[in-house]
């Protein structure tokens, strides 16, 4: 196959249009000749990968370990390089097993490799004998050509898991960790920096405890023991001795699929995103909050595989649920401000969990910061943008780091109640996608030794200050109350299974398989679904495999609906037809640039009747299969609707436990008809309500015990209605006024200064490595990335809140953000100071209004109530502040 390559076109997103340019154009010269090709014969294999890796002790002692770093032999490389041959290819999918069996072997008391298909159950706990397995844990399988036809078959893989600990010491009392690699196909980022750190741990831990077998030199400086567990900031570190003997370490390969389409020997060498059925897997991960629901949560055998074998196999908490200590999963991106981004993830986080995860993240930024400096790519955190090297670490919401976030990802599964209920982190690290030659397969020695050097930072960050104490204290200097909201957003549960459990018994319905969908039939292909008394379907699962090389198709350019003729418009998804009503759409999220050759669609509880299968923008030349499989269970775990009661009041008592010196709360009643208060409280919040009545009151409060009222986002009205600070606009117009938009924000930046963080009110906000969201009106307005924003659009955006978690959806846009007016603003009875602002710099949405001694303070967008407005069938989150709302609220609540 030819080996195109594309210039970047100067900015992070014209550089990805013009790759997926590209990609299809490419694409299409090999769809061109896919039937001339398979009359003749596959793409001959070439020679062996060149790893290398070590599998034998004679390997080893040459290779000086069993995955030699990049830069292993090059004294001119990164000091903490390891081996004496240097890498000079991506780790191959089969040299990933073998050099695992070989790890195993060598430090047998430190390692254990697991093959769920052979050592799980399908409920996820461990088999007791091989005969328990379950089948269903191998992945989806990438479509391969068979020699001399014009059909595929399908080559499900087995999912690796490995555990690294101590297995001298008990599991009782360990901290459990979770790091994903590469659940991107083509982010081999991951894969490289999380291989190598499996070894690093097993080696230093054998080394330590002196069970390490003679061909493994722990007298080397790589190896010594007591090995610091961070080599760059040792001073930071407990030794490595130590942490495995206090935590056990999994590491699991997530997408086997998109790894082994670009291996070498396979042919194609084009690594791709997808899984065999060209499902993004980091958006196939139930969480609270809106749900999109084409995903179709847990429908791929991976993601249900690690899913339930993870909660099953670790640590759980008083009430019986996952608890684990914590997880980062390791991605790659195209390029970026800086070479790796890590996220702090969409979910909901108390005081103490923010704590714990700023702590790792910020440790993390130190010794990455002295990891990476090595590399001339690398500037410090504190050199000027002009300086055309890139940044090392930056770290922030996935919104202000990347420019998107999404819903149904691994790590805020990780990170939620619903999943394992840790410390979860994502990261992305450049060059590690499509900008890698378009396939994502041009191995460069530079890059990738940053890879294994940035991703090992991250791994033994997260070890190290998790087993370390972190301050959890919220400071306010006085006393603050909250004014208690009543009522909740709720729902009961819901449940869609049939009743009917007499029928459980019935068979299901035979399979169809090799359904042809083409221009013969216009790209539709109709079937009947029976019922009792005949059969039972719990579900249906329709896996369409198109005309491909090795698994290289445009197949997803197009887009496959599963439909049922009659019925209710089903939630979350948008209808095409009056008559047919769509059960579930294919949705890779763009697959058109990653090529993958299969779509997979699911459906639950299927009401007997037509069904179709629809191919929307079918490619003339290319023939789709579909193999459609009836269930005696449901396709997905859709849970109908969870049964919930939410609200933000929880913050506030969520928040008291670490707040000194301490938060009470105040009812609307005792605030009129009683006294006591008004000295026993320095500060007081009214949360996202306009309370008239109590105006009058706590102005007065204000002014005569110099009290502190901090109002947020919709409360923000009584500025104007209650309070009576700022006047009526001209016209009908409101000073106070709201918009929705992709997520809360907001921008320190004002029409009198360019940056406020030097601001009382900004105090901690701009912190060494937080990433700055990229700003302009459009974008704000629910466009994810930065089109048509100039730099002088560009301001200091911070996210304040998660949109997710709380039910409002990405594609609506429909968060909240309040502003005032300026100019009502400025003629506020009182002193007035702006120090954020909204869409606009006369738009306000943090600042400040000295009153007679006492302050007035408000922010637009932190604590908005949850919404049912969007499909959300695992309930809501109650709040769902980030760090910089955590900052920014203790700032504005700072008073005495």
């Amino acid at each position: 196959m030819a080996r195109l390559w594309v210039q970047d076109a100067g900015s992070t997103n014209g550089g990805i249009e013009m790759r997926k340019l590209a990609v299809v154009v490419v694409a299409m010269v090999l769809v061109a000749g896919l039937t001339s090709a398979y009359g003749a014969e596959a793409p001959a294999a070439p020679a062996a990968p060149l790893g290398p890796v070590a599998t034998s002790a004679e390997e080893y002692q040459t290779l000086g370990r069993i995955f030699p770093d990049p830069h292993a032999c090059r004294p001119d490389g990164s000091p903490w390089a390891k081996g004496t041959i240097c890498a000079v290819d991506f780790i191959q999918y089969q040299e990933l097993l073998d050099g695992l069996s070989f790890l195993e072997e060598t430090f047998p008391k430190f390692v254990e490799v697991y093959t769920l298909h052979e050592d799980f159950k399908c409920n996820g706990q461990p088999v007791i004998g091989k005969e328990e397995g379950c089948d269903a844990f191998r992945s989806a399988g990438v479509p391969t050509t068979i020699q001399g036809s014009n059909t595929s078959e399908r080559d499900r893989l087995p999912l690796k898991m490995v555990r690294i600990t101590d297995e001298s010491v008990p599991d009782k009392g360990k901290k459990y960790f979770i790091f994903p690699l590469s659940i991107h196909g083509i982010e081999r980022a991951g894969a490289e920096g999380g291989t190598r750190a499996v070894e690093d741990l097993a080696t230093w831990g054998a080394c330590e405890k002196e069970k390490a077998p003679d061909y493994v030199d722990c007298t080397h400086e790589d190896n010594v023991a007591p090995h610091p567990l961070l080599e760059a900031t040792p001073d930071k570190s407990v030794t490595a001795g130590l942490a495995l003997r206090k935590s056990a370490i999994y590491f699991i390969w997530p997408n086997p699929d998109g790894w082994r389409r670009g291996d070498r020997e396979n042919g194609v060498s084009w690594y791709q995103r997808y899984n065999g059925n060209g499902v993004d897997l980091n958006r196939d991960w139930p969480e609270q909050g809106w749900t999109y629901l084409p995903y179709t949560p847990w429908s791929e055998p991976e993601s249900r595989a690690f899913g339930r074998v993870l909660p099953a196999i670790g640590p759980k908490d008083a009430k019986g649920n996952a608890k684990w200590a914590g997880g980062i999963d390791l991605h790659g991106m195209v390029d970026a401000k800086a070479f790796s981004f890590t996220l702090l993830g969409g979910t909901q986080r108390h005081y103490g969990k923010d704590q714990r995860v700023l702590q790792t993240v910020k440790g993390a930024w130190a010794d990455a910061e002295a990891r990476l400096a090595y590399s001339p790519r690398i500037k410090p955190n504190s050199a000027p943008e002009q300086d055309p090297r890139q940044y090392g670490v930056q770290w922030g919401t996935i919104w202000d780091t990347i420019d998107y976030t999404v819903t149904g990802a691994l790590g805020n599964w990780i990170d939620s109640p619903m999943g394992l209920n840790a410390d979860g982190i994502d990261n992305e690290m450049a060059f590690s996608h499509l900008s890698n030659c378009v396939v994502g397969s041009c191995f460069d020695q530079d890059i990738e030794q940053l890879h294994v050097d940035g991703n090992k930072s991250l791994i033994y960050s997260l070890i190290n200050y998790t087993l370390k104490p972190e301050d959890q204290t919220f400071e306010t200097k006085g006393r603050v109350a909250y004014v208690h909201n009543r009522g909740f957003v709720k729902e009961r549960a819901k449940n869609i299974a049939p009743a009917a459990a007499k029928w459980r018994d019935l068979p299901q319905q035979g399979p169809i398989e090799d359904a042809v969908l083409d221009e013969s039939n216009d790209y539709t292909y109709e079937f009947a679904v029976d019922g009792p008394p005949k059969v039972y379907n719990g579900g249906i699962e329709a896996v369409i495999t198109c005309t491909n090389v090795q698994g290289v198709s445009p197949c997803s350019a197009s887009q496959a609906f599963l439909e049922f003729k009659g019925g209710a418009e089903h939630p979350g998804e948008e209808q095409t037809d009056d008559e047919w009503e769509t059960i579930n759409s294919y949705n890779g999220g763009g697959g058109d640039a990653y090529v993958p050759a299969g779509q997979a669609l699911h459906a639950n509880y299927p009401e007997p009747g037509q069904w179709r299968i629809r191919i929307d923008g079918g490619q003339v030349g290319l023939t789709y299969d579909a193999d459609i499989r009836f269930m005696d269970e449901a396709a997905w775990p859709d849970p109908g609707q969870l049964a919930f009661k939410a609200t933000s009041m929880r913050f506030w008592h969520h928040l008291a436990k670490y707040a000194k010196p301490g938060i009470g709360k105040l009812t609307v009643r005792r605030i009129l008809k009683r006294n006591g208060w008004q000295r026993r409280y320095d500060t007081i919040v009214i949360t996202n309500r306009v309370y008239d009545d109590l105006g009058p009151r706590l102005k007065s409060w204000v002014a005569k015990h110099d009290g502190n009222l901090v109002l947020t986002d919709e409360a923000m009205v009584m500025l104007w209605d209650g309070l009576s600070l700022i006047p009526h606009i001209s016209g009908d117009e409101p000073s106070v006024r709201m918009v929705e938009v992709y997520a809360g924000y907001v921008n320190f930046a004002t029409a009198d200064k360019a940056v406020t963080y030097d601001d009382p009110l900004a105090r901690k906000i701009n912190q060494p490595g937080a990433a700055e969201g990229r700003s302009c009106a459009a974008k704000q307005s629910g466009i994810t990335r930065a089109e048509g924003c100039t730099t002088t659009d560009v301001l200091h955006r911070r996210q304040t809140y998660e949109p997710v978690p709380l039910g409002y959806s990405l594609n609506e846009g429909g968060s909240p953000v309040w502003y005032v007016m300026q100019d009502a603003f400025d003629a506020a009875e009182g002193t007035a100071r702006a120090v954020a602002t909204g869409q606009a710099q006369n738009e306000i949405t943090v600042g400040e209004i000295e009153y007679k001694g006492g302050r007035i303070r408000f922010v637009g967008a932190l604590l908005p109530d949850p919404t049912k407005k969007y499909y959300h069938p695992y309930g809501l989150s109650d709040y769902a502040l980030t760090w910089a709302g955590y900052q920014l609220l203790q700032n504005l609540l700072t008073w005495k």
